[in-house]
């Protein structure tokens, strides 16, 4: 709902803004500048959740994000709204870090993969009905009613978030196969690169999708809506189907068939023409990005040490939007040299062989493991 809810409204904001290029630029802001809220944000937020306390910081940033989230709509001067955007992104990621670190308080290791499954395919579906509701309010009541939708949403998820914190978590039940993470914040930067680098490459598909389209000669409205929606229909089916084969496969393999179906998605789209091979391109990306975002978390969770996790979610949520900012700019590069369908199947291509470097690094560990094993018991046996 972040960015979703106002992207079909931007148009008419303009137009009521003066028109011309200078009215434009100012609603796009109206999405790109709560990622920024989100930047700033995630690097207190830590800190906040340690004063307060997990339930507090929850409560409080779903009513920041109801108060600022409707800015747009008692807010008269652009200005006032922009600004509005910037604290209504650090309100947001409040409640989403919040939230993340009330899922590692409340649950053990497998059953945090599937509670995280389930919320990011919740999220995809919010998402993609706030878009629709978001046009018809602007359709029926001007664009100022879209912002309505924000403490709508808030109205529903208050009383649930009152009633789910009114007393202490449950201790979360046993995982044997787990281990408690103990890693500081220091150790924990891969995870941060790791956020930062998928975010980079996971917004490619709101930022060039439509673009994509057009180069293949797909103009009509109608028809690139129901390709992108692909997408979101795709990654509401990755977030339940990561809630389905976590448990079974295990995190880091369901993450990697993720990152192959990614590699994949994007060699797809960058040699298929014709609506349907770019629908289907388009609903495997986001089967692939439904499926690994959560992983990202997860893995954190898992790692860090209890007492900073906190911190570091705080972190990790800076590094994700940090990533979306910094997507245009770090790819406009390869956008420039190669072109846009280059551009897709230079990025397939990069993923493949990430995975395929990780995947011979973990055989070469487990190789390396398993000798040093059979030399340990050799050298115990020698020793009786």
């Amino acid at each position: 709902m972040l960015f979703s809810v106002l992207s079909t409204v931007l148009p008419a904001i303009a137009r009521d803004w003066g028109g011309g290029e200078q009215a434009r630029s100012w609603a796009q802001l109206l999405v790109t500048l709560p990622g920024i809220g989100c930047v700033v944000g995630g690097l207190f937020i830590g800190a906040v959740m340690r004063r307060i306390g997990l339930r507090r910081t929850l409560l409080w940033s779903l009513v920041a994000y109801a108060t600022l989230g409707a800015g747009g709509f008692y807010l008269t001067a652009p200005w006032a709204v922009l600004l509005s955007r910037v604290l209504f992104g650090m309100g947001a990621v409040a409640m989403g870090t919040s939230l993340y670190a009330i899922v590692a308080e409340a649950y053990g290791s497998t059953q945090r993969g599937v509670v995280l499954g389930y919320k990011n395919a919740v999220g995809q579906v919010a998402g993609l009905v706030t878009v629709l509701l978001g046009a018809l309010l602007a359709h029926a009541f001007g664009w100022r009613a879209a912002f309505l939708l924000y403490p709508a949403v808030v109205l529903l998820l208050l009383p649930l978030a009152a009633f789910a914190t009114r007393r202490p978590l449950d201790p979360p039940r046993p995982d044997p196969s787990a281990t408690e993470g103990s890693a500081g914040l220091w150790a924990l930067w891969p995870y941060f690169v790791m956020a930062l680098l998928t975010m980079v490459v996971g917004v490619v598909p709101s930022t060039q999708f439509a673009f994509l389209l057009i180069d293949d000669g797909i103009t009509s409205s109608a028809v690139q809506s129901v390709i992108i929606a692909a997408f979101s229909a795709g990654a509401i089916v990755g977030g339940l189907g990561y809630a389905f084969l976590q448990p079974r496969w295990g995190a880091a393999a369901t993450f990697r068939a993720a990152i192959g179906l990614n590699a994949a998605a994007f060699a797809l789209l960058g040699l298929a023409h014709g609506a349907g091979p770019l629908t289907a391109g388009s609903a495997m990306l986001g089967l692939a990005c439904g499926t690994y975002l959560p992983f990202l978390g997860q893995a954190l969770i898992g790692a860090a040490a209890p007492g900073i996790r906190a911190y570091a979610l705080g972190l990790f949520t800076t590094f994700n939007y940090l990533g979306v900012a910094l997507s245009p700019v770090l790819l406009a590069p390869l956008r420039l040299m190669l072109g846009l369908r280059g551009e897709f199947l230079a990025l397939g291509g990069v993923i493949a062989i990430a995975l395929l470097m990780n995947l011979v690094a973990t055989a070469s560990g487990r190789r390396l493991r398993s000798r040093s094993a059979r030399g340990l018991t050799k050298i115990s046996a020698n020793t009786r």
